[in-house]
């Protein structure tokens, strides 16, 4: 049996990428794996509880451990030769998020510039909880 790095009892990291806990484990990264655990508006869809669709992460991560490298077979790459992936968990979404979605709380944030434009992570921040100020990234 294989060892995985794990973001809880339940939930290994995807792909059994490292895990990042603070900013700084960040920092050389080409790309982060952030989960977003949102399913505003429905109690069931497709036949499935909103719990379900909350878990959606996690199940993705439970899955993506069946897969031993980043190989894909059309290119002949392994792309973790290459790129530097780590996992961070999944993004806090404030419960009122999820049950009022129209709450007027989400907003796209500019994507975050990097210190390095070299080797660098790119991506955007969605969402704000009321104790976040407004032009704050979440």
């Amino acid at each position: 049996m294989r060892n995985y790095p794990m973001i809880d009892a339940d939930m290994p990291t995807f792909m059994a990428r490292p895990l990042a806990i603070s900013p700084a484990d960040l920092r050389g990264a080409d790309a982060v794996i952030i989960g977003a655990p949102y399913a505003a508006g429905w109690t069931t869809y497709a036949g499935l509880d909103k719990r379900e669709w909350l878990a959606g992460p996690k199940r993705v991560r439970q899955q993506s451990v069946r897969y031993a490298s980043g190989y894909v077979q059309e290119f002949d790459l392994d792309v973790f030769e290459h790129c530097r992936v780590v996992d961070f968990g999944d993004a806090h979404i404030p419960p009122e998020v999820n049950e009022r979605p129209t709450s007027g709380r989400t907003r796209r944030v500019a994507p975050t510039p990097s210190p390095n434009p070299s080797r660098s992570a790119r991506g955007a921040t969605w969402g704000a909880s009321a104790s976040t100020p407004t032009g704050t990234p979440a």
